[in-house]
């Protein structure tokens, strides 16, 4: 369904909710070479770790889903080896008791300062992208998470005037 974007003015048909990384990066932005050992898990030559994961940003103005932000966080090799360990046998395995700590590698979408954040996220039998529940506090991203993010970010997001920004 189109609607007049109060912000802009312009018509849409419909704003993105997901904003997708599709491979990790170093702190300069530069994409890492990596093999992809599953649908969303990757690791590179020089011993580096990645599961994709998403991290949603709730809307601070209006009612409805929050962005989904999908992002790759660095792990360490022991717990990426468990990882892929529980999603070959994850049918005859126990839930995943434990979440898994690692750090932004990508920055958060329209979020200055928020490549490399400490996060910790929660793995779930079938899904193959865990969500992060856990961000340090005091950081960028912890400050968006509380408070939100507005429908203005929301569009200059989705426009591509907010670009993600590194350290």
């Amino acid at each position: 369904m189109s609607y007049q974007c109060s912000h802009c003015g312009n018509t849409h048909d419909e704003l993105p909710r997901y904003f997708m990384w599709r491979a990790p990066e170093t702190d300069q932005g530069r994409v890492i070479d990596v093999v992809e050992d599953s649908k969303s898990m990757c690791s590179a030559a020089d011993s580096q770790f990645f599961v994709q994961c998403e991290i949603e940003l709730p809307l601070a103005e209006a009612e409805g889903d929050p962005l989904g932000c999908i992002c790759w966080v660095e792990v360490s090799q022991p717990d990426y080896q468990r990882l892929i360990h529980f999603r070959e046998n994850e049918d005859a395995l126990p839930d995943y008791a434990d979440w898994v700590e690692g750090k932004l590698a990508n920055p958060v979408q329209g979020i200055a300062q928020s490549y490399g954040t400490p996060v910790k996220f929660k793995v779930i039998k079938g899904d193959p992208t865990p969500y992060i529940k856990w961000v340090a506090p005091g950081t960028a991203v912890a400050a968006i998470l509380a408070s939100g993010v507005s429908i203005d970010f929301w569009h200059d997001v989705a426009a591509g005037r907010l670009r993600p920004v590194s350290n």
